[in-house]
């Protein structure tokens, strides 16, 4: 009757070793999987930490855009004179173009009634 037994115990043995065997496996993966986790929770904060380094990038380009446009530009009140001189040049040219029209009319109604 020993023999039966003995048989149950390495059968139990065998079990326990494969259910052990199992349970070091999952852990490993478990390890693994955390591994993963982190590994990817670093890389999602590296791949954040570049996106906020462009943004302050790009912020930096449109203040530094900005500026040199307010040394090519000058102040505010430069800018509106700057812009009243064209806006009168504008006008003057147009005045000058209206006047050689109107002359150039004037020329050819001469003209016309010399030869009539």
């Amino acid at each position: 009757m020993s023999a039966p037994d003995g048989n149950s115990g390495s059968a139990d043995r065998h079990r326990l070793e494969a259910e052990l065997d199992d349970c070091r496996r999952d852990l490993e993966k478990a390890r693994a999987n955390r591994h993963d986790q982190e590994y990817l929770a670093d890389e999602r904060d590296r791949v954040a930490d570049q996106r906020d380094h462009i943004a302050d990038e790009r912020e930096a380009v449109a203040d530094e855009r900005e500026r040199l446009a307010d040394v090519r530009e000058g102040s505010p009140e430069e800018r509106e004179r700057k812009r009243v001189q064209r806006a009168e040049a504008s006008e003057q040219r147009r005045q000058a173009e209206a006047r050689r029209e109107q002359a150039e009319i004037s020329r050819q109604s001469t003209d016309t009634e010399r030869r009539h």
